[in-house]
């Protein structure tokens, strides 16, 4: 999965350090640009984030 995670939610970068397998990583001044392998419970959450 591909996102843009913004830094208001670094929750969600956090759980996928924890459970996901990274791929990429990028800061922007946007958000987080992450391309990592996530569970389905992780990609829904993700979901909006996705590019």
């Amino acid at each position: 999965m591909s996102s843009l995670v913004p830094y208001t939610r670094g929750d969600l970068v956090s759980q996928i350090h924890e459970h996901g397998e990274i791929l990429s990583e990028e800061y922007l001044p946007e958000g987080t640009a992450i391309k990592a392998r996530v569970d389905g419970s992780l990609a829904h959450a993700l979901e909006k984030y996705s590019r």
